[in-house]
């Protein structure tokens, strides 16, 4: 599965907390980008743990040969609630594409990192049924959060179609939705290190939050 990724730290931000996953697997590829909470003191840490957790377990969650994201992300929650660590809140957005093309594509966003569809005519956003993302300028579900419901941890599916995918933080995500145009032109690019340069300079020196991404060539599989 051919994909680019990068993170351009915010200009309001003294250290970058966000941080992507690539999982490469015989039966599926698992994508996960993970948004330290600002405001949380042991964000970064708490990103660290989240990745070195699925590293280490996601095989212990097959189902039909697949992982089952919302255990998965339950047992997380679990785990960082019961670690030593002072507030290690994260947001998180997970994209499995099976090598099976029989099997569809699944998604589960917790907090506010999205994910969208990229087509030749249009950017999709994927949201989850169950999701809630940000209320009065307040992060209402994040990981890490002791009374986190599981009903917010819900699965989605995408049927197989001719289109790539973009996984971004909301630091990214809110400067397309305002050049919607450019960026939607830069994801037309054939070569990902093409569009990974031009997304880095229509980007650099704008962005005040963490600007995080995952682009996945998906439209040729």
């Amino acid at each position: 599965m051919k994909c680019v990724t990068d993170s351009i730290k915010g200009k309001n931000r003294a250290r970058n907390k966000d941080r992507t996953l690539v999982i490469d697997s015989h039966n599926f590829t698992l994508f996960a980008l993970f948004d330290g909470v600002s405001s949380a003191k042991d964000a970064i840490k708490g990103v660290q743990e989240s990745i070195r957790f699925l590293k280490k377990n996601h095989l212990s969650y097959l189902k039909d040969s697949l992982p089952e994201l919302d255990r998965l992300l339950l047992d997380l929650n679990l785990k960082l609630i019961s670690s030593n660590l002072d507030e290690p809140f994260t947001t998180c957005s997970l994209l499995l594409i099976p090598q099976d093309s029989s099997k569809p594509l699944q998604f589960l966003n917790i907090g506010d990192s999205r994910i969208y569809s990229v087509t030749r005519q249009y950017l999709k956003l994927h949201t989850n049924k169950g999701q809630s993302e940000v209320f009065k300028n307040q992060l209402l579900d994040y990981l890490g959060k002791p009374d986190l419901d599981p009903k917010n941890l819900k699965v989605d599916t995408i049927q197989r179609a001719s289109e790539d995918f973009i996984i971004c933080s909301d630091g990214f995500y809110q400067l397309m939705e305002s050049h919607k145009q450019q960026f939607f032109k830069i994801f037309q690019f054939s070569y990902l290190k093409n569009l990974q340069k031009a997304i880095r300079k229509e980007i650099s020196k704008k962005n005040t939050d963490d600007a995080t991404y995952i682009f996945v060539k998906a439209s040729d599989v």
